[in-house]
């Protein structure tokens, strides 16, 4: 795959001077800095239901079979939404979609001690996992945006070293 962006990519001609003096700058735009922002939150969130979801679900009774199918199921939906919520987003704008999928994704992670069963754990999982595909895309296309071209490499490398602090800090 990363040989198929060899025409579009090239380091030479798109890797500024200092990657250090571009990070600072674009993290000194505060619609880059929200994006990587939003982006490190939206894996804490991962992060801390990958680490407590198993602790609460094996308090609850569940085995580590059924345990494993709740994530492999809303993992499953996760993928599989993406390709729609890409679809929704070229019609619609990111800033329209993000609000309240944060807010469903807040109201899906409140209702977890709520529920104590496998099922209704992995229906959490997946409303989980279908409303929380439509961020990585919406994020990447409004960073797409809000960056000169110029810094669109370092723009993404601040993207993808977001999401490790988000999964690092999150449990």
């Amino acid at each position: 795959v990363p040989l198929g962006f060899a025409g579009a990519i090239s380091a030479h001609r798109d890797a500024p001077l200092s990657i250090t003096a571009s990070l600072r700058t674009l993290g000194r735009r505060r619609e880059v800095a929200s994006v990587w922002l939003l982006n490190a939150i939206h894996v804490m969130v991962f992060a801390l239901s990958a680490t407590f979801l198993p602790l609460y679900a094996a308090m609850r009774g569940l085995r580590p079979s059924q345990i494993g199918l709740i994530f492999a199921v809303g993992s499953a939906a996760f993928t599989l939404a993406q390709v729609p919520a890409g679809r929704i987003l070229e019609r619609v704008s990111p800033h329209v979609l993000l609000a309240p999928v944060y807010v469903a994704r807040g109201v899906v992670t409140a209702a977890v001690p709520l529920v104590s069963g496998f099922g209704g754990l992995l229906a959490l999982s997946v409303v989980s996992g279908v409303v929380g595909a439509v961020v990585p895309p919406a994020l990447s296309a409004r960073l797409a945006v809000v960056t000169p071209r110029t810094q669109a490499v370092v723009a993404m490398g601040g993207f993808v070293a977001a999401a490790d602090v988000g999964f690092f800090v999150g449990p």
